[in-house]
């Protein structure tokens, strides 16, 4: 029975051992595959193409009102709220 049990473990280690290990291989397709995903940029611009032209324009409407407190003829402190509220609704 001993015998048995030796021979059985000592195959069973052979067949594990003679198998191809390819959980940790990563395939060629999947390296490009991900060169052709950086090549196309962001997920983000596949959905909203227009995305950073929209955040360049928010900036300068900011950039305008900023420059527009600046001119009025105010307190600091209030300018001061007043930027404060111009970011946080924009």
């Amino acid at each position: 029975m001993k015998m048995l049990s030796l021979v059985l473990f000592f195959l069973n280690a052979l067949v594990l051992s003679s198998l191809e290990m390819t959980a940790q291989d990563i395939s060629q397709k999947e390296i490009n595959h991900k060169d052709k995903e950086e090549e196309e940029g962001p997920i983000l611009f596949k959905f909203e193409p227009d995305f950073l032209i929209s955040v360049t324009e928010r900036r300068e409407e900011l950039q305008r009102k900023k420059e527009l407190l600046d001119t009025m003829d105010i307190s600091n402190r209030r300018r001061r709220k007043l930027l404060k509220n111009l970011l946080k609704t924009t």
